[in-house]
């Protein structure tokens, strides 16, 4: 089983993804995706999260 953790937000939204194998968790991938401030709206950096977080789970 793989399970992703998201801990939202706008400007950085944290994530980690990790596999239980039986008895195991093994530590897959993790990251921070960043938005930037400068001359966006929030719904462009929400698109820009939703983008990267897709691309992410298609991994």
């Amino acid at each position: 089983m793989i399970i992703i953790g998201i801990d939202p937000g706008i400007a950085r939204v944290g994530y980690g993804v990790i596999e239980k194998r039986e008895r195991e968790i093994l530590p897959l991938s993790y990251g921070c995706i960043e938005t930037s401030a400068r001359d966006r709206t929030t719904s462009h950096r929400l698109h820009e999260i939703y983008l990267r977080v897709s691309s992410l789970l298609r991994e």
